[in-house]
């Protein structure tokens, strides 16, 4: 949504700014398009291109967009990237059987503390209940998967199921 009214924007800038310049310099009709069509890839281009770092250099976008929790088996944990080297994981989610037949849910995990604690249980077949907070927009030196892990508990594997809530 903040990406089609920034081009909007854009586009009405530059359509403002070719009829400046159309009548302080006499232009005709196809001389106006052409100047339209140039401002507005000029800002385009330059919108584009410094949108998305502003938004990650200055904090992201809405850092409390979600928050939740998943349980699954930690398979994957690997730091990447080619500035700054994050952290980040996957998760089987299910129980049993049905955890080939469920998604992998992939997270970031910038806090050291945070990493130690899922490190420690990748791999081993253990369940894992990880408490996330979502990004709209994550920075890049947070992550790239938009979901931030913020604490990390054992699941032992005889409370597999999940417990309904009662109406008491």
């Amino acid at each position: 949504m903040i990406g089609i009214v920034f081009v909007l924007s854009l586009i009405v800038i530059a359509v403002a700014m070719s009829i400046k310049i159309a009548r302080s310099h006499d232009l005709d009709a196809v001389e106006v398009i052409a100047v339209a069509i140039v401002t507005g890839a000029v800002m385009s281009l330059v919108g584009g291109l410094s949108l998305p770092p502003l938004i990650s250099v200055t904090g992201g976008l809405m850092p409390d967009y979600g928050t939740g929790e998943r349980i699954g088996y930690v398979t994957k944990l690997s730091r990447k990237g080619v500035i700054w080297k994050t952290w980040e994981g996957q998760v089987q989610l299910g129980v049993g059987e049905m955890a080939s037949l469920q998604s992998q849910f992939e997270f970031s995990v910038p806090d050291e503390q945070v990493r130690q604690n899922v490190q420690a249980i990748t791999g081993a077949k253990t369940r894992v209940c990880l408490t996330y907070k979502e990004w709209l927009r994550m920075p890049y030196w947070l992550g790239d998967s938009g979901y931030e892990i913020i604490d990390v508990k054992h699941v032992p594997d005889d409370n597999f199921r999940l417990k309904e809530k009662s109406d008491d």
